[in-house]
């Protein structure tokens, strides 16, 4: 869409989807309560916490406050949250990332633009909030006044209208807040500059607080052939407003409700149901007009009609005693005495009454249902896998669910990087197409350190296949070290070099021993770190000796190495039977 001057200044007076962004506010506002460690007043202030306390109002209205005074702050929920966002983030994890950009003509501009702003490390940490709770987000490629491309992400606080043209969320203009600060020559006045971006030009518009005019301050016209924003999720998450965007937790906005009301409700009976409550007989208020704690005094509506009501007031004598009160810690239930004596009122008793506990598990076994579904909604896998045990077909469907769920996202974000980076190649050649490969990785850490040791340990008391106890050895590597390549690449290394890579020293001489392996392989397995750094004395580290070569080649020239060194160990020790001819540390 191409805009005239007046019509980008309309749209910052008289925005076109205001109300589409109106429903978006309250969608973010539930995602912020669920997911953020607000305070009870910062809660008050969000419009969906108003809408959630209405609707525990209508189910318990006569014991609503009572309940919400066993409330916590923060949340529980964000507990479980926070929890399950770890997983959801494993798509930054990924252990294959490749991006590249091509083109038919030098492109120096442009490699030195994303050598500088790193635009995937942009998409990550702007998407840890956008994918939190932050759906309405929108990527725009601004332009500084030295032409410098940079990217700033527009969210719903920000933003005042744009033309959402396609479910991928591209944009036919956008209109936003750009910045915010005080005149120069007013410090009382606060200046704001409004910027309106369509297909073919940047406005920017500025307003004071002391005027009523909005004053375009600058326009220029940008080669990109389409508006330079779109939104940052590229999933709607219905087909009614084109501004909610799907992120971890918008399936899962009413199982979180639920889950935060019955956890409610449970805190407030977990402080009354435990303990025992006793009964006694009520004394009589000496009070002779005091009826069940209260007195009641007729107050005059209209003297010419007569008409009267009764007005009902706390006992100043007993203080209202004989109505009871809340249950809890210490809780008293009065019995109020019979005037015919020879029926059964509890006079003169006294007696306790010890509530049936048992029947308090049904509210944690359904709150543990609810994490279950929420988990399994938003990430594909429970948290069962690693508080029960469950057997290698549920593991792997769990793995397989959870796997779709990052590919999913993933996805999102390699089409994001694509148009970021074929945008900032328009704008920085004119008609310039390039070719953009993205992948934020295939392969994710999906178990933990702990799991995946656990896991080798259980394959060698089962005595899997060698070669599967190594392709889990490898995994835990990976996990261990994730993020440190040169280490990765150095203990896998080290796993192809070991003669009992899947042996401790102990296990080695056990098997010497039984006469499993002879006295060349104990000898190499008990010296081989020491053979190593011999090596990396006499050459380089071995990451980097050879590097020209190929891996296996690379391999094969160090383990002769380390073989020679076993030998002539094994030659010195035959020649020196006092031990003076072994490695020494």
């Amino acid at each position: 869409m191409i805009l005239t001057e007046l019509q980008a200044r309309e749209l910052i007076i008289q925005p076109k989807n205001s109300e589409l962004l109106k429903s978006v506010k309250l969608y973010e506002s539930a995602l912020r309560v669920f997911t953020e460690e607000l305070d009870e007043d910062e809660l008050t202030k969000e419009i969906y916490w108003t809408e959630l306390t209405n609707k525990m109002k209508t189910r318990i209205d006569g014991k609503l406050k009572r309940v919400l005074q066993f409330m916590r702050f923060p949340l529980p929920i964000v507990q479980i949250t926070d929890s399950i966002l770890n997983d959801y983030f494993k798509v930054f994890e990924g252990k294959n990332r490749f991006f590249n950009v091509s083109a038919s003509r030098d492109i120096q501009a442009l490699q030195v633009w994303l050598s500088e702003v790193k635009p995937q490390d942009w998409i990550e940490s702007q998407a840890r909030e956008v994918l939190k709770n932050k759906p309405c987000s929108f990527t725009v490629i601004d332009r500084g006044e030295d032409g410098k491309p940079y990217l700033i992400n527009i969210d719903h606080s920000r933003l005042i209208d744009a033309d959402v043209i396609d479910k991928d969320g591209n944009c036919g203009y956008i209109v936003f807040v750009h910045t915010i600060s005080v005149n120069p020559d007013d410090t009382s006045e606060q200046l704001v500059k409004y910027s309106v971006y369509d297909d073919e030009t940047y406005y920017v518009f500025q307003k004071g607080s002391k005027s009523d005019s909005y004053t375009l301050i600058s326009q220029n016209k940008h080669q990109i052939g389409h508006c330079p924003a779109r939104m940052f999720v590229n999933t709607p998450s219905n087909s009614r407003n084109p501004f909610k965007r799907r992120v971890a937790f918008g399936p899962s906005i009413s199982k979180l409700e639920d889950w935060t009301i019955f956890d409610i409700f449970r805190n407030y009976v977990d402080h009354y149901v435990p303990f025992p409550v006793t009964e006694s007989a009520i004394k009589k208020c000496v009070n002779s007009v005091c009826k069940g704690g209260k007195i009641a005094e007729e107050e005059i509506i209209d003297r010419a009609k007569g008409t009267t009501r009764t007005k009902w007031s706390t006992c100043p004598v007993c203080l209202g005693k004989d109505l009871g009160s809340f249950m809890g810690p210490g809780s008293h239930i009065g019995i109020k005495l019979r005037g015919e004596k020879n029926l059964e009122d509890g006079s003169g008793k006294f007696k306790m009454h010890f509530p049936e506990t048992d029947k308090m598990k049904y509210v944690p076994e359904k709150l543990d249902a609810l994490e279950l579904e929420i988990r399994y909604k938003t990430v594909g896998v429970s948290s069962i896998l690693t508080k029960e045990a469950v057997n290698e077909t549920q593991i792997k469907g769990s793995f397989a669910s959870m796997e779709s769920v990052l590919m999913r996202n993933k996805q999102q974000l390699d089409d994001l990087y694509k148009w970021i980076v074929s945008s900032v190649a328009k704008l920085l050649y004119k008609n310039l197409e390039v070719n953009v490969e993205a992948n934020f990785g295939t392969e994710f850490y999906l178990i933990s350190e702990e799991q995946l040791q656990l896991r080798f340990e259980n394959a060698k008391k089962a005595g899997l296949p060698k070669s599967e106890q190594i392709l889990i050895y490898e995994q835990l590597i990976d996990t261990k070290y994730k993020g440190n390549s040169d280490k990765i690449l150095r203990q896998k290394m080290l796993l192809r070099l070991d003669p009992l890579p899947l042996y401790s020293e102990l296990e080695a001489i056990e098997m010497f021993e039984k006469r499993a392996i002879d006295n060349v392989l104990l000898n190499f397995k008990i010296n081989f770190y020491k053979f190593v750094t011999r090596f990396e004395d006499e050459n380089t580290v071995i990451t980097e000796f050879g590097s020209n070569l190929e891996y296996s080649k690379q391999i094969d020239i160090i383990l002769t190495s380390l073989k020679n060194y076993n030998d002539e160990n094994i030659t010195s020790q035959q020649l020196d039977p006092s031990g003076e001819g072994t490695e020494k540390d």
